[in-house]
């Protein structure tokens, strides 16, 4: 068996702490810490498929509060 992506790793951790509000948004700013840009939309699109009826604000307001531009160097 392979490795898990950081990607793979931090879906399993949100799917995990779902229930947990304050502790959803804590893992979901923290993948900002682990994850690529581009692994970052990913995680995004899958977010918001998976937790939309729960969370679709909490999830638009932590992406749209993050600064993209401060990594396209």
């Amino acid at each position: 068996m392979y490795p898990l992506s950081m990607l793979e790793l931090q879906k399993i951790v949100l799917e995990n702490v779902y229930e947990n509000k304050l502790l959803f948004v804590k893992e979901l700013r923290k993948s900002f810490q682990w994850l690529e840009d581009d692994d970052l939309y990913v995680l995004y699109n899958w977010a918001m498929g998976k937790f939309n009826n729960l969370y679709r604000n909490l999830i638009n307001d932590v992406y749209l509060s993050f600064d993209f531009s401060a990594f396209n160097c």
